[in-house]
């Protein structure tokens, strides 16, 4: 006789028992419903690499963007990966932001292929960083994105522009790069109001989740999105879901982060994390074979 057992919406569990020469035996099907998982509400994972010449103001924006709060000094030489969770027109993002180092020995690399999102930052009040934005764009334009098939976005910011006074770079020079590589264009000045820092990440982020809507019927669902931390919890809390471990548990690697205290970031566990709750199953069979006997 087989019988049911019903551990969540999405997961059931049958099980049936026989004799064999006197011994009791049983076997356990655990049966999965992968539209119910579909239909769960998934975060967007979205990287964020800011770029530009030492100086331009990479840390204070990055900084602004997570906490509101605008500071004027940073160790030059420490580059950090930032996380923050936030809610855009009902969809669920998490972000990671790579505050970066430009210097001797450092590749592009570490954020070419890895970054959805490029903000190429430049002071208007200094040629030489306006300059190195246009040769960062031309290394981001001749990559061959072609590898990874996720939209990306380009950004061309002037920081600075409280400082007018001392402008080197006109506002319709950097329009005029912008356009050449493809990029979107913004001037902003980090140390006043926090509303135009979120605004820029806002409008970027909404983009690069339409963009990923437009083309999700062309291609296999983005590998960097996962389920909510409590329902990979449970399906992984089961020896027997192995295999979902490709589908659910799947992100790419980052670069070294840094959390705010403030910010409780959940990451679904390994498999190999949760190996000792691999008999869930089996305790629920033998409650349920005790209640029967």
């Amino acid at each position: 006789l087989l019988q049911q057992i019903n551990i969540h919406p999405f997961e059931k569990l049958f099980y049936f028992t026989y004799s064999f020469n006197g011994i009791v035996c049983c076997v356990l099907l655990v049966v999965y419903d992968l539209s119910m998982l579909r239909n769960r509400k998934v975060i967007n994972e979205i990287h964020i690499a800011i770029i530009g010449a030492n100086g331009s103001g990479k840390s204070a924006l990055t900084v602004k963007f997570m906490t509101k709060r605008y500071i004027g000094e940073y160790d030059p030489n420490m580059e950090d990966t930032y996380c923050k969770q936030i809610t855009i027109n009902g969809n669920e993002c998490m972000l990671w932001i790579m505050d970066t180092v430009e210097g001797s020995g450092k590749s592009s690399s570490r954020y070419v292929s890895w970054a959805d999102v490029f903000l190429v930052l430049y002071s208007v009040t200094n040629r030489d960083s306006f300059e190195y934005a246009e040769k960062l764009l031309k290394e981001i334009h001749s990559h061959d994105h072609s590898v990874c098939v996720r939209p990306h976005i380009v950004c061309l910011i002037g920081n600075k522009i409280d400082l007018d006074r001392y402008r080197q770079v006109s506002k319709n020079q950097g329009a005029i790069m912008a356009t050449m590589y493809s990029a979107k264009f913004y001037e902003i000045n980090v140390t006043e109001e926090y509303s135009m820092v979120k605004n820029l990440f806002r409008d970027l982020i909404e983009e690069v989740i339409i963009s990923r809507d437009r083309i999700s019927s062309q291609r296999s669902p983005n590998s960097r999105v996962w389920m909510n931390q409590r329902v990979t919890d449970e399906i992984l809390s089961n020896e027997g879901a192995q295999n979902l471990k490709s589908v659910i548990g799947r992100r790419p690697k980052s670069p070294s982060v840094k959390v705010y205290d403030t910010m409780k970031i959940k990451m679904a566990p390994s498999i190999h994390q949760k190996k000792s709750s691999g008999l869930k199953i089996l305790k629920l069979f033998q409650e349920r074979y005790r209640e029967t006997s």
